[in-house]
């Protein structure tokens, strides 16, 4: 992967100014208090606060600069209040942020590729300026799924691509503010001719589309690419990538020869071997959209998390 262009952006400039690293220093001392105070009264007392608790705390965080803690601090309080199993996932989710806090006094003696992934976890990412000045990976990039959000006066749109030649597959990220109009508006299913870069990080996936890109009116049939044999397989693609930064919450997979079965109501992914994983619909129909690997084994993209998967796309 490393030697794909536009997959190497590690040595990207931040441009911090001393005022917004005086306060994130500031934030992530005043993150570590209250990690600590956590730890010392016990998970009982983070579920007996309210979520205003959690989203003052998230407050004070963007105050400090560090809008991805913000975001996380703001999960942790709707894991309280909407999840059954939330104190072994919210005990993953504080370790990782008190994790962050001393991994942050000291960015600058990490490799480039582990920083990028500690400052993105504090809600910093390389410029799109600096970016978009580096080769990128050309190729024929399908557009396989699309996710919209809000998060306060932001709309977020999440769009996922597949290069057809290269089997990367990555993220596009587009904001609009207030009233505004989205940048990037793309059909699904579309393929376009583009140069991407990704940002920087250990497990490489957000990208940035450079200009000249061009949709492809005429393509040959899309085949179905190439991925992980089985479960185990995705398994431990998993830990890699946790192994190679622990702030990843979730990877992109492609995986082969699964099938979609359905318990209580409830759909899971499995294969020849009888292994099981839990399948989150991520906004889809399952039954429309998985009839044919209910019938037969197929090739399915999405996206890995802990707690199980959410589907792109299936041949």
């Amino acid at each position: 992967m490393a030697d794909l262009p536009g997959l190497n952006a590690t040595d990207v400039a931040y441009n911090i100014s001393d005022s917004r690293r005086e306060a994130m220093v500031e934030g992530m001392q005043i993150l570590r208090s209250i990690l600590d105070d956590l730890m010392s009264t016990g998970l009982a007392s983070a579920a007996a606060q309210p979520i205003s608790y959690w989203r003052d705390l998230s407050d004070r965080m963007i105050d400090c600069k560090l809008r991805g803690v913000a975001n996380k601090l703001d999960a942790i309080g709707l894991l309280i209040q909407s999840d059954a199993d939330w104190p072994q996932k919210v005990i993953a989710r504080i370790a990782s942020l008190y994790l962050l806090t001393t991994s942050f006094d000291r960015v600058e003696e990490f490799p480039p590729a582990l920083r990028a992934e500690i400052y993105s976890a504090c809600g910093i990412n390389a410029s799109r300026k600096a970016l978009s000045q580096l080769p990128g990976l050309k190729d024929h990039w399908l557009m396989i799924r699309e996710f919209d959000g809000n998060n306060e006066k932001v709309n977020y749109r999440t769009t996922w691509f597949l290069g057809l030649q290269s089997g990367q597959v990555g993220y596009l990220m587009d904001y609009a503010y207030g009233f505004g109009e989205f940048e990037y508006y793309f059909q699904h299913w579309s393929v376009l001719d583009a140069e991407i870069v990704f940002y920087p990080g250990a497990h490489p996936r957000r990208i940035l589309m450079k200009e000249g890109y061009s949709r492809i009116e005429t393509s040959p049939p899309i085949q179905a690419p190439r991925g992980l044999l089985n479960l185990n397989a995705m398994q431990e693609f998993w830990e890699h990538a946790l192994a190679s930064s622990p702030w990843i919450d979730s990877v992109p997979f492609i995986i082969e020869n699964i099938r979609v079965v359905m318990h209580n109501e409830a759909y899971y992914l499995t294969d020849e071997t009888g292994q099981i994983v839990p399948m989150h619909h991520g906004g889809y129909r399952l039954e429309d959209t998985f009839t044919k690997t209910l019938r037969s084994p197929g090739t399915m993209i999405g996206e890995l998390r802990s707690d199980g998967i959410t589907p792109f796309a299936i041949w």
